[in-house]
């Protein structure tokens, strides 16, 4: 997953971003605390964010 969201928004490849960032917030604790993510785009921070809180809001 951690090159899937930023293969996806490099080349555009909408259908993947989507399983990626529903991935990403179902296993969020893992993925967050990793060198890999941390060092990515703020864009895709704020993607991932973004999803985690939309699936917390009931």
């Amino acid at each position: 997953m951690k090159d899937g969201l930023y293969l996806s928004n490099l080349f555009n490849l909408s259908n993947l971003r989507e399983k990626c960032l529903k991935w990403s917030a179902k296993h969020f604790k893992q993925l967050w605390a990793t060198k890999k993510f941390c060092m990515q785009r703020k864009e895709i921070h704020e993607e991932c964010y973004n999803t985690v809180a939309s699936a917390l809001v009931v």
